[in-house]
C-alpha cells in the first residue's frame, strides 16, 4: 500500500501526487504510543476501580489524540493536497497545496530527473539548473510503476519541449569575485563562520556571564563553583575561536590557510588539488546547510579534506563559489599572480 503511485495522465498534462514516507512513520508511533500509554496507566495504576480507570484511560486517550493530530493527521492533511502537475501547454511545472501554488518552473529550467537519497526522502527528484545543489523537488518514491510508467512520460514532456540555453558562466576573470578579495596578496575566502556558530556564541556567553554572576554576587549558599566559570569560559573560547576562522589562498606559498585568532591553524598545498567537496548537511531531517570543502591528493594515494571554506544556507550560490575558486586555484598553480 505504501508503494502504490498515484498519477493521472490528461491531455495537455500529468499530475504526480507525491508519497510522503516519513508521514507514515509518524502515524505508527503515534499509535504504538497510544497503546503503550494505556497499558502502563493499567498496569502502575494503584486504584483498580472501574470509574478512575476509565477516567485515567479517557484523559490518556484524549492526550493521544492530540498528539496524534498535531504530528500525523494534520501534517499528512497537509500534504495529501501536495500535486505537481506538468503542463505540457505551457512547458511549466506547478507545485500546488493546500495554501496554494508556488512559482511555475519552466521546463528549460530542469536540469535532470534523478533517483536520489535526501535522507528524510529517498525517490525522484526534479533538479534544477539555477540551484544544481539545492534539494530539488520530490516526485515521488522509487517504485516500479512510477519508474516504468510515470517517468518516461514526465522526460520526455520535459526534455523533448525544453529550449536549452548556454550554461551561464560566472564572469570572473576580470577579477569581479563575490566570495572573495584580492588583499595584501592573497585571496580572502568570504567566509561566514557565525552562520553556523552565531547561536552557540550567544547561548555560551550568557551560560558564562551567568557563572561570573553568581560566583561574585550571589549569596553563601547559591555561589557557583570556580570550575563551572573556567570550564563555561574555556567554551566561549572555543567557540569564538571558531566564529574568528579566516581563510585565503597564498599565490607565493601556493598554499590554502585557515587561521584561528590570527594564527595559521591549517595549511594544504595546491600542488595536491584533487577535487571539490559538497556536503548537504541535515540535523533530525531538517536541512541546516552545505558545506564546500576542497579535497587533497596525497602522493600515497589518500585523500585529505580542507577545513570548510564555506557554509551555504542558501545553495543558489554555490556554483558561482566553485567557479571563482577553481579560477583561482588554477590561476596559482599556473604561477599566475
Amino acid at each position: 500500500m505504501l508503494k502504490k503511485c498515484k498519477y493521472k495522465f490528461e491531455p495537455n498534462q500529468i499530475s504526480i501526487y507525491p508519497k510522503y514516507t516519513l508521514l507514515y512513520v509518524f502515524v505508527i508511533l503515534s499509535i504504538v504510543l497510544m497503546i503503550t500509554s494505556v497499558v502502563f496507566v493499567f498496569f502502575a495504576t494503584e486504584e483498580f476501580s472501574m470509574p478512575f480507570m476509565l477516567q485515567m484511560l479517557g484523559a490518556v486517550a484524549l492526550t493521544l489524540f492530540v498528539i496524534f493530530f498535531l504530528s500525523s493527521f494534520l501534517p499528512a492533511l497537509i500534504v495529501a493536497k501536495n500535486q505537481i502537475v506538468f503542463d505540457l501547454r505551457k512547458s511549466e511545472i506547478i507545485q500546488k497545496g493546500l495554501f496554494g501554488r508556488k512559482k511555475p518552473i519552466r521546463f528549460n529550467e530542469v536540469s535532470s530527473v534523478v533517483n536520489k537519497n535526501r535522507g528524510i526522502q529517498v525517490g525522484y527528484f526534479i533538479e534544477l539548473k539555477e540551484d544544481p545543489y539545492g534539494k530539488g523537488i520530490f516526485l515521488h518514491q522509487d517504485t516500479n510503476e512510477f519508474k516504468t510508467v510515470v517517468l518516461p512520460a514526465i522526460e520526455n514532456a520535459i526534455f523533448s519541449k525544453a529550449v536549452f540555453t548556454p550554461e551561464r558562466k560566472a564572469e570572473i576573470t576580470s577579477g569581479k569575485f563575490e566570495y572573495y578579495t584580492f588583499k595584501d596578496g592573497k585571496y580572502h575566502i568570504h567566509t561566514n563562520p557565525f552562520r553556523k556558530f552565531a547561536v552557540g556564541l550567544v547561548v555560551v556567553s550568557l551560560i558564562f556571564l551567568a557563572t561570573v554572576y553568581y560566583y561574585f554576587y550571589g549569596s553563601a549558599g547559591d555561589k557557583v563553583d570556580m570550575k563551572y566559570m573556567f570550564i563555561s569560559f574555556g567554551v566561549l573560547l572555543i567557540v569564538a575561536g571558531l566564529c574568528s576562522k579566516k581563510g585565503y589562498f597564498d599565490p607565493k606559498q601556493k598554499e590554502l590557510v585557515f587561521k584561528f585568532y590570527g594564527i595559521a591553524f591549517s595549511r594544504y598545498s595546491l600542488s595536491e588539488f584533487y577535487n571539490f567537496s559538497i556536503t548537504r548537511n541535515t540535523t533530525n531531517g531538517m536541512y541546516n546547510g552545505t558545506d564546500v570543502k576542497l579535497l587533497f591528493k596525497k602522493a600515497d594515494g589518500k585523500i585529505k579534506e580542507s577545513l570548510e571554506l564555506r557554509d551555504f544556507g542558501k545553495t543558489k550560490g554555490i556554483e558561482r563559489f566553485i567557479d571563482e575558486t577553481k579560477h583561482i586555484v588554477e590561476k596559482i598553480q599556473n604561477k599566475q599572480s
